[in-house]
């Protein structure tokens, strides 16, 4: 995978791209690669007019639209028995 830095970038975007983030529960990393991959693989300019949507884009709409996150919430923890009791003289020291 490549790596770029983008510099000189308007306090006004990154303080959207953070926000954005921040409500999808991802880094302002992840969001910003999500929006770069997602605007060239949509055929919005004429240079990926052509270009199909790659299959993680394809998945990450499909999972969108099911409800994303919504549908998968952990439930939480139950302790299936009582833990075992050490007391006792077996188990003094």
């Amino acid at each position: 995978m490549a790596t770029i830095t983008i510099r000189n970038l308007p306090e006004e975007t990154k303080r959207r791209l953070r926000m954005r983030a921040a409500e999808n529960g991802r880094s302002m990393e992840q969001e910003a690669r999500l929006a770069l991959v997602q605007n060239l693989m949509s055929g919005n300019n004429s240079s990926t007019a052509t270009a199909k949507k790659s299959w993680v884009i394809e998945i990450m709409d499909i999972y969108r639209q099911a409800g994303g996150n919504d549908e998968m919430q952990i439930p939480p923890r139950q302790i299936a028995e009582p833990p075992p009791d050490f007391s006792g003289p077996d188990f003094d020291p």
